[in-house]
């Protein structure tokens, strides 16, 4: 009954957006205006969020994230900002459409039978529990060599962006320092004792600092994102509601931390005041940096679609994950960039890889999406758990990132998630 329930909110909120977003499309096509588009899709979004919490004591639902995203901070990000015009009639009628796709897929996912659970939750093995600490004490000390190695920390290199990329090319134990990650996540996944452990809390402590220090704010991001999304299934309370937002705020403080080095005023005066791109200060760029890494992939929807070839990568992007098993690279799309902005949305990824089709596979992974999250629960295996979260985490970043950005959560770390489920089965 409780699901059925669930079931029905997340269709309301799922109907009422699909409905509302229509008429806006609708709106923008005959009027040519999209001034009201924002302030409405805004209070949709605030609207779903509070809806589902006030229902159903749950925030980190696939109808929370994405209209938290696409409903409130992308109508943020809408507006004309420093060295950022206001999206225009076109981008925003690909975006309504977008919205209107990813609630068709939505809608459908709520027809999804639940599945069995497959087993009984319990805490890792002893011989589990001890090689999956060395995993991440192994990859804490390969960090501290490369670190050693490089000679200094990319967080606080003249340009943090270029400090990054030659601390990731610097070693061959590259790949070893990202295991750190995915080490700490079964912990939070499989054993209600990583919390209590001051061992493990403490090296996952020092892992994370310096993740940090490597500037990789999105990876970072994406760790703590999944460490969250675990407790998706479990209804908020006050108390724990107030240790979320917390949690929340340290991501958003380490995340803009991080961004304030990547995107420094040294580098902005340099790329848009001294080349008159922008008549303002460099101040007023870094202090509002964050609505150009929010809005820029919007800007380019205008560049893809007029200019870009349907389908020109021919899917590649999307089943990149198995193209890299096979030694198969993606289909390179064209480089479109604005002052240096180069990341694409899932739109353009989408149109790029399905051309006119792309209306289809969003309605496609929205219904993954959804009917992921009906069945996730703890007491799925690991294997299954960590593809429920990587859902969610690629939802969140829609706006940002595809597939091809995050192929590293779907080939080393599912096989080693893989290795430490069959390992603590057998082991008991």
């Amino acid at each position: 009954m409780e699901e059925i329930k669930e079931k029905k909110i997340f269709i309301y909120n799922y109907l009422i957006t699909f409905l509302i977003s229509g008429i806006l499309l609708i709106i923008v096509e005959l009027f040519q205006t999209h001034v009201i588009v924002p302030i409405i899709l805004i209070l949709v979004g605030i609207s779903n969020i509070i809806s589902i919490y006030t229902k159903e004591k749950l925030l980190m639902t696939p109808i929370t994230i994405f209209s938290l995203i696409w409903l409130i901070l992308i109508p943020l990000s809408s507006f004309e900002y420093p060295a950022m015009r206001e999206m225009t009639n076109f981008e925003w009628k690909i975006v309504l459409l977008f919205i209107l796709f990813f609630c068709i897929g939505a809608i459908l996912s709520t027809g999804a039978k639940k599945e069995k659970k497959d087993y009984k939750r319990k805490k890792l093995s002893k011989d589990a529990l001890n090689f999956n600490f060395l995993v991440l004490v192994i990859s804490t000390f390969s960090l501290i060599i490369m670190f050693i190695l490089f000679g200094g920390i990319p967080l606080f290199y003249s340009d943090a962006n270029i400090g990054k990329n030659l601390f990731r090319s610097s070693s061959v134990i590259n790949t070893l320092t990202y295991f750190g990650a995915v080490a700490i996540l079964i912990y939070a996944m499989e054993d209600i004792r990583f919390f209590k452990d001051k061992k493990i809390l403490f090296f996952s402590s020092i892992y994370i600092i310096l993740l940090i220090f490597t500037a990789e704010r999105y990876f970072v991001t994406i760790l703590f994102m999944l460490c969250l999304y675990i407790f998706c299934k479990i209804k908020i309370n006050t108390i724990i509601l107030k240790k979320f937002i917390i949690i929340i705020l340290i991501i958003l403080a380490i995340f803009i931390f991080v961004l304030q080095f990547r995107g420094n005023t040294a580098q902005k005066q340099m790329y848009f005041i001294d080349t008159g791109i922008y008549d303002g200060t460099a101040k007023e760029l870094t202090a509002t940096e964050i609505f150009r890494y929010l809005g820029m992939q919007e800007r380019l929807l205008t560049p893809t679609f007029e200019g870009v070839i349907p389908g020109i990568s021919m899917g590649t992007l999307t089943f990149s994950p198995l193209l890299k098993i096979l030694g198969i690279s993606p289909i390179e799309i064209p480089n479109l960039q604005i002052y240096g902005y180069t990341s694409k949305s899932i739109i353009t990824k989408l149109y790029c890889d399905f051309g006119y089709l792309w209306g289809l596979v969003t309605i496609i992974i929205s219904f993954i999406i959804n009917t992921s999250y009906i069945n996730y629960t703890k007491e799925n295996k690991l294997f299954k758990q960590y593809f429920n979260l990587i859902w969610l985490v690629f939802l969140t970043f829609s706006f940002y990132a595809y597939f091809d950005n995050l192929i590293i959560f779907y080939l080393h770390f599912p096989i080693y998630i893989k290795f430490i489920e069959i390992y603590n089965y057998k082991k008991g």
